[in-house]
């Protein structure tokens, strides 16, 4: 079924096949799709006026809607950083963070799949996981220099 008789079956619903088609900051289509695509898609199909709403002011809303939903679904590790990236973690977690995203935003279910509610998931969780990693460097970092100057300081005595 090509994308265009699937838009026509079902008006108001915004296929997998326009994910990474619109939003690129750099005006090239991509397969990674960002907040800025999806706005530009609830506007393109109409998707309601909350949907306008909620993409146009209350996007930090959104945003911490979706810290709340990793923090309380997502592997965690002790200092509230996800576990594993997006793609690694769990598939009945990540079914539950989506449904709960949708459930708070019900115009989301208008995307096939739900990936708008991925992608706002997906990017939260991956930098945070990023975040993660550089910590661990920088504090392995400063360890092996304190280390250093300690044996440094004892050679000295």
């Amino acid at each position: 079924m090509s994308s265009k008789s699937f838009k026509a079956s079902r008006p108001g619903f915004v296929s997998l096949s326009e994910r990474g088609q619109y939003g690129a900051e750099d005006g090239k289509k991509g397969r990674h799709s960002s907040p800025n695509e999806i706005k530009q898609l609830v506007n393109m199909w109409k998707l309601g006026d909350q949907a306008v709403h909620d993409m146009d002011s209350n996007i930090l809303i959104i945003q911490a809607k979706v810290r709340t939903v990793v923090s309380t679904l997502a592997s965690i590790d002790d200092e509230g950083y996800p576990i594993y990236t997006w793609a690694k973690e769990e598939e009945r977690k990540k079914v539950s963070m989506v449904d709960a995203l949708v459930e708070k935003y019900p115009w989301m279910a208008k995307f096939e799949r739900s990936w708008a509610a991925e992608v706002f998931l997906s990017l939260h969780i991956n930098r945070k996981n990023t975040q993660r990693r550089k910590r661990a460097k920088e504090s392995a970092h400063i360890t092996t220099r304190t280390d250093g100057m300690s044996a440094y300081s004892v050679y000295l005595l």
